[in-house]
């Protein structure tokens, strides 16, 4: 029994259908425990923002940043998920968001501290956003959980603002864990 040329291609385009949906999966899986990662430095990050004096926010910030950016590139390398070129995107990425975030806050110099606060759940909502449209959808719930908590806790809990997203850190934990679930 011999195929069609239609055939053929029905059956390729459905071999790479699954192939997609597959690496799609293990993407989750592995995103997801860098997501409980990241929940947990953040968590800590606001409740800094809270606890320390001013100067030594932006201190904490940083060095919660570069660890997470290196559990982060040690766990996408653990399951030879990330090597080489795409090794190196993932450091450049990061460092510019580092870059882009604190360029914000010094060029912009906010006076209000809620500003600042939220500005971190911002970019972040926006970084799964586009993770979300262009890679893995199920980013995009986690874009709006986020952005959700950034702006509802900054329109009305401005005075516990840091406490706030420190807690809703705990959604994105159990985001990391539907992920990981596939």
């Amino acid at each position: 029994m011999s195929l069609s040329a239609q055939q053929a291609a029905a059956a390729l385009a459905q071999i790479d259908a699954t192939t997609h949906r597959a690496q799609v999966q293990r993407g989750y899986r592995g995103g997801g425990g860098i997501l409980m990662m990241w929940s947990v430095l953040w968590a800590l990050g606001y409740l800094g923002m809270a606890w320390l004096p001013p100067a030594m926010v932006s201190v904490a910030w940083f060095a919660l940043a570069i660890l997470g950016t290196g559990l982060s590139l040690h766990l996408a390398r653990g399951g030879s998920r990330v090597s080489g070129p795409g090794l190196w995107r993932l450091a450049a990425g990061a460092g510019f968001c580092m870059v882009f975030v604190t360029a914000i806050v010094v060029l912009a110099e906010p006076r209000d501290p809620a500003f600042v606060v939220a500005l971190p759940g911002l970019f972040v909502g926006l970084v799964y956003a586009a993770a979300g449209v262009f890679a893995a959808p199920r980013y995009l719930v986690i874009a709006g959980y986020v952005l959700a908590v950034t702006v509802v806790g900054f329109l009305g809990f401005r005075a516990a603002l840091p406490y706030w997203m420190a807690a809703s850190c705990l959604g994105l934990l159990l985001g990391g864990y539907w992920l990981r679930r596939g």
